[in-house]
Formats: structure tokens, sequence, C-alpha cells
């Protein structure tokens, strides 16, 4: 942590150094507000992998124009849990963040329920079989080895579609994650004052929805993100949240009027007391919508 605080602080007394605000290096970068100050106090940002840290550190360097290997000489630059391959093991549960790696986890535990229940269903149908049999003094052993085939060819299927399916979401993450990192191409250079040409840019990545809530009390609150539900629970008091869409972001619950809200780098602030009724508020990329 010590480490990563005085990587921050040379990025913080560079960008000083060149007269630039925090403002002026999001416009440019299009790194959010809340990452850039997690960088430069050498914070972690709890829905934020290492993986996407260091890209962000490597953007807001070379802007700087900051030699590289000074900035990610560190554990940033260790492999993490989101970033080693995909394996189908059950792991401990985790709230999704809009996140890919924990998509991929939440969809191998489904997997893995789904096996356990097709197994449930056969083993209650095999021993109403054999109950039944019992009773009338046979055991019909065709009836079980047709059970076992149907259970075996359930669970291939199973594993065929999962396979198909990781597959799918591995090609659409390492899509996502390499249109992330073409970001930096189309920084401006501060030092010459020039930009990358045009046909150099390469395609520019989707924008996405950025969301940063803090609590000034206890709130209840139920977020989805592009229809999907990735949080529920209770905002302590001085907490903050930061959540990622791609189309739509929606808050419901209660206080809403009291919460702060950051969009995509723009402070907005509380709803204030005329909405304190106010019980779900919809974010899109044209802006918010508030629903009474």
């Amino acid at each position: 942590m010590e480490n990563k605080e005085q990587k921050g602080q040379m990025l913080k007394q560079a960008r000083l150094a060149k007269g630039l605000s925090l403002e002026s290096i999001h416009a440019a970068t299009k790194i959010p507000m809340d990452i850039l100050r997690a960088i430069e106090e050498g914070y972690t940002v709890r829905t934020l992998t290492t993986f996407y840290y260091r890209g962000f550190v490597k953007i807001y360097a070379k802007y700087l124009n900051i030699d590289l290997a000074t900035v990610l000489d560190d554990k940033v630059d260790k492999p993490t849990e989101s970033s080693k391959p995909i394996r189908l093991t059950l792991s401990r549960p985790m709230h999704f963040r809009g996140n890919p790696a924990i998509t991929r986890r939440i969809v191998q535990a489904a997997f893995i329920l789904f096996v356990f229940f097709l197994l449930t269903k056969s083993c209650i149908f095999l021993k109403q079989k054999l109950k039944s049999s019992k009773d009338k003094g046979i055991i019909p052993l065709s009836e079980i080895q047709k059970v076992r085939a149907k259970q075996q060819e359930a669970t291939q299927t199973a594993s065929q579609k999962m396979a198909e399916h990781v597959e799918k979401m591995e090609r659409e993450v390492k899509s996502e994650v390499m249109a992330k990192m073409k970001v930096e191409e189309t920084v401006p250079t501060q030092a010459t004052g020039g930009s990358v040409p045009a046909e150099k840019q390469g395609p520019r990545p989707t924008k996405n929805i950025t969301l940063t809530v803090k609590a000034s009390r206890n709130s209840w609150l139920r977020v989805l993100a592009d229809n999907e539900v990735i949080f529920q629970g209770t905002l302590t008091k001085g907490g903050v949240e930061t959540w990622v869409a791609r189309d739509n972001l929606e808050i419901s619950g209660k206080n809403l009027n009291l919460l702060e809200f950051e969009f995509n780098g723009k402070f907005i602030g509380p709803l204030g007391k005329e909405n304190r009724q106010v019980k779900k508020v919809a974010f899109t990329k044209d802006g918010l919508s508030i629903q009474k």
C-alpha cells in the first residue's frame, strides 16, 4: 500500500507541476474522477479490478509523459484472481458490479446448481421407480439403465452448452478489454500539443454509464444495470459505491433524495427536499429521470 501511495503521489506531483487539474485529466483521458482520486491518494476502489486499475494508471502516466516502468513495477503488475484463466469451480459468493470476471463466476455457479438440480431429480425418479418395483417384488434393471443413460446425456448436454457459453463470454471480455486499452491511442500528447492521427486511432470503445453514489444517511437501495440486479441492500452513512452499465442504470429504494450523485465524472449532488418522495431514479446516456 505504501508503494502504491508513492506512485500516486508521483503522478499527482507531475500533474501539479504541469498546472493541470483532475477535471482536465478526466476530460482528456476519460478516466472516471473517483478512479483518478484513488490513483493519486493510493487507496483501492472496491469495484475496480487490479487489471483495470493497471490500465488506468498506464493511461494516466502516458498522458503525463512519465516512464511507465516507474509506476508499474509494484503489485499492480501481478496477476489477480480476476485475470486468471476461467475454471469451472464454485467460488465464494460475490455481488455483481458490472465486472466480466464476476459475471463468469455467477454463470459457473449457475451451471453447477443446474447440474445438481438434474442429479437430484434423477435420484428422486430412480428412488420412486425402485420403491414401486420393490412393492411388486421385482427390480427392473432396464429402467435403472434408462435413468442412468438420461442422467449422463443431460449432464453432457449441460456441460457442452456451458463450455460454449463460457467461450463466447471470453471472446466478448477480451474484445472489450482490448477496446478499452486502445483509448490511450486517442489521448492528446501534452508535451507536443498534438494528437494521434485518426487513421491510427482504431475502433473507439463503447461509452459506458458510470455512476458514483455517496450516502449521507443509511439508505436501502436496489440497483439495476441493463435490467439486471447488481446491488440490493443498505448503503450505510458515508458509504460510497460506483456502478457501471452499458445503456441504463436504475436506482430505487428509500432516502434517494439524500444521496449524492456523480454521473459520468460530473458531480450532480443530492436531489433536494422537493424530491423527498422520489422512489426511483433512472440514468441513461442522455441523462437522468425521476419517478415519484
